[in-house]
């Protein structure tokens, strides 16, 4: 009876620790020492300078002559954030967290793909708390990925302390199931929004990692509509 019990929990606990982090979206984002806020200026230059004639003159660069400029740097600033608290590396996981959870026969098991998922999400929200946007739809996005992060993290760090697979535990898992979905649902719409805002200001990724993106939120809110 006890090896049942083991495996019902165990099984929640995999439909709990849903891979949120997509790398699709973030491979166009350089890794870089280079403060996020500088480094987000310069690449809506070099995208603004794409846009405009090799006849144009520098002055047409200058930010304040840049079309949507804050909304440029706005996007550039998500990316970079989102790649240097690794959430790039987080669809590369799945594959073994989801071999991991599968084989897990102990609490242990299943708290050590835990706690590397809330070490993903917590460096996810702390970079993401230093961000200031400055165009709405860049506070638009922020807020969405700020609050998914914010309460996923809040969401999983209590089951890392409870015996998974007493009754207590499963109660607690039942419990976090709709809080996952929420939260998991905030972060997938500021990541559509901000594929749609790159898309909106000409900094739009190749055809097939857009493909690859818009499958890989399509699967996750296919996995979060289950948790009810």
């Amino acid at each position: 009876m006890m090896l049942i019990v083991n495996k019902m929990s165990y099984l929640k606990m995999k439909r709990l620790l849903i891979s949120l982090l997509c790398t699709a979206a973030l491979a166009a984002c350089s890794d870089s020492s280079e403060d996020i806020n500088q480094k987000a200026e310069k690449l809506a230059e070099k995208a603004a300078s794409k846009q405009v004639q090799t006849s144009s003159s520098p002055a047409e660069l200058r930010p304040e002559n840049i079309a949507n400029y804050d909304e440029k740097v706005d996007v550039n600033k998500i990316g970079l954030a989102l790649k240097k608290a690794g959430v790039d590396k987080g669809q590369q996981k799945e594959a073994e967290w989801n071999q991991r959870l599968a084989a897990a026969k102990t609490d242990a098991d299943v708290k050590s793909v835990l706690r590397e998922q809330l070490d993903m999400y917590r460096q996810g929200q702390q970079v993401l708390s230093g961000l200031e946007m400055s165009s709405e739809k860049g506070r638009t996005i922020h807020t969405h990925l700020l609050n998914g992060f914010t309460g996923t993290v809040a969401t999983l760090e209590p089951l890392q302390n409870l015996d998974l697979s007493s009754a207590e535990g499963i109660v607690v898992m039942n419990e976090s199931m709709p809080k996952i979905r929420q939260y998991g649902m905030e972060i997938v719409q500021g990541m559509k929004l901000w594929m749609d805002l790159m898309k909106a200001n000409n900094q739009p990724m190749d055809a097939a990692a857009e493909a690859r993106f818009q499958e890989k939120m399509k699967e996750v809110e296919g996995k979060l509509n289950q948790l009810k």
